[in-house]
């Protein structure tokens, strides 16, 4: 059992064809066909105004289709620029399948640089201290951080031995 196709009025197919064809807002389409905004509002939501819409919208597009390919061949051979005639061509060209040269530059240099200061704080791995007994020793050993005996201290002048 199929369903009955749902029938769209007169009013509704006027504005939805003003809308399309003549780029309107609801609103002024609406007003233009003798609809409430409200009632084109409801209609534009049922599936068989949507059906028609996209099919007033893909004749539309058939038919730019055909011309924007006109103009394009005719900027490609009548363009006072060069540079306009070479992206004609490159769109002409890519419409049947032909590939232009792509470049092979790579721009992405700082591709996972994050705006703002960024401070690592890094600790150097330092061998573990050694542990000097004092009271063996003579005199104890001082060791700086990365665990290396510090030079043995100069006297001040006036602790000097005479």
């Amino acid at each position: 059992m199929t369903k009955p196709k749902t029938r769209i009025s007169a009013k509704v197919r006027d504005a939805v064809r003003l809308m399309v064809e003549e780029g309107l807002n609801r609103a002024q389409a609406s007003e233009r066909a003798g609809l409430k905004d409200n009632s084109l509002y409801v209609a534009l939501r049922r599936p068989e105004v949507c059906a028609f819409r996209t099919e007033i919208m893909e004749a539309l597009r058939t038919s730019a289709a055909s011309r924007t390919i006109a103009k394009a061949e005719m900027l490609m051979d009548d363009a006072e620029s060069e540079h306009v005639q070479a992206d004609m061509t490159k769109w002409l060209a890519g419409i049947v399948g032909i590939i232009p040269v792509q470049r092979s530059e790579n721009l992405h240099i700082h591709a996972t640089t994050t705006p703002g200061l960024i401070i690592n704080l890094v600790q150097p791995q330092a061998p573990p201290l050694m542990i000097i007994d004092v009271e063996a020793s003579a005199h104890a050993v001082s060791l700086d951080c990365n665990g290396r005996p510090l030079p043995i201290p100069v006297p001040h002048p006036s602790q000097r031995a005479k």
